[in-house]
């Protein structure tokens, strides 16, 4: 998966190119937009907030109301992010 964070300054919004088998999770206010060919599903995650499964080969836009900041986690390391400040990540299951 290939992704880039862009107008970082302002109004930032990632733009994540999924190929084919690679899935993104994302808070459902995040959306921007999608490409046509993109599935997007959805369910209700931990902490009461809708959660969008999104899949296919294609590019999805997805944005906050204040800056983005990448986290990524090693091998059994965690993180507790408040769901009011969550905007993706990778779908591993």
């Amino acid at each position: 998966m290939n992704y880039e964070i862009l107008h970082q300054d302002a109004f930032p919004v990632v733009k994540c190119d999924l190929k084919r088998g690679e899935f993104i999770k994302a808070e459902s206010d995040a959306m921007v937009a999608m490409s046509a060919n993109l599935d997007v599903s959805g369910t209700m995650g931990n902490g009461n907030f809708f959660v969008l499964r999104i899949h296919g080969t294609g590019t999805v836009f997805l944005s906050s109301y204040g800056a983005i900041h990448l986290i990524n986690l090693e091998a059994g390391e965690e993180v507790i992010i408040d769901n009011g400040h969550l905007v993706a990540w990778h779908d591993y299951n």
